[in-house]
């Protein structure tokens, strides 16, 4: 018997009030046991902010009262420059002594800066390995950074909030995946290359394998949504994205 293939195009501004379920006009698709589902195509801008309510905390503790802070810092797309007089006004802004943070050279010509130094006239530690120090998720510390000292380093900084973003379908999968946190929903996984506004491309690999089975008899909608690895939806902000599936049956 042929196969029969069914492509399906999704486009982010057709779809209805919730953002994420996308009606097939009338075209109720029949599926069948071995039904099979490829994200074959995926397109977005990498619009969301490099520092959200999901990273925007890091803990310190000063030294002169041994009393902890927490800071937040303002949310928004940053770079490496932005970041770094974010980070040292939050720093001041209630801090002991004066707290200067400079961009450390991580290239040989002293040109390519991927790290920041933290120091301070005053003693403070850096609670890198605190949950709330969410910061830290792209701005790390050494393990040295809880003790006391007058300055600290980060590691390398990855100003990519987003690695990975995530294609869920709530509706239509067999949970036959399994994502980082356990997460059985997930139908693509779209590496980001791409700093903040570059645009995110995926194809599929052409592989028989890179597909996940379709867990009901029929469809006449379909539910996306784009989260991180954390499981936050992603906000694109007001930015559109794409994406084509083909669902075959024998």
């Amino acid at each position: 018997m042929q196969s029969r293939v069914t492509k399906v195009y999704v486009d982010s501004r057709f779809a209805q009030a919730d953002g994420k379920t996308f009606d097939l006009q009338g075209a109720n698709m029949n599926m069948h046991p071995d039904t099979k589902m490829w994200l074959a195509e995926f397109s977005c801008t990498a619009s969301w902010d490099t520092i959200d309510a999901s990273n925007d905390k890091l803990v310190i503790w000063d030294g002169v009262v041994l009393a902890e802070r927490i800071l937040t810092i303002p949310q928004g797309p940053h770079d490496i420059d932005s970041l770094r007089e974010a980070l040292e006004v939050a720093l001041n802004a209630t801090g002991f002594g004066l707290y200067v943070v400079t961009k450390v050279s991580s290239g040989s010509s002293g040109s390519t800066y991927r790290s920041f130094e933290i120091a301070n006239t005053a003693t403070f530690a850096v609670f890198y390995d605190d949950p709330r120090s969410t910061l830290c998720r792209i701005v790390d510390f050494y393990v040295g950074a809880r003790t006391l000292g007058n300055s600290h380093k980060s590691k390398f900084i990855d100003l990519r909030r987003v690695h990975s973003v995530y294609v869920n379908a709530s509706n239509f999968g067999d949970y036959s995946t399994v994502g980082p946190r356990g997460t059985r929903t997930i139908v693509g996984k779209i590496p980001v290359l791409c700093g903040y506004g570059g645009i995110v491309h995926h194809q599929t690999s052409g592989s028989a394998y890179d597909c996940v089975r379709v867990g009901v008899s029929s469809l006449n909608s379909i539910a996306l949504e784009l989260q991180d690895v954390y499981g936050n939806v992603l906000d694109l902000k007001g930015t559109s994205w794409s994406a084509t599936i083909i669902f075959q049956s024998s």
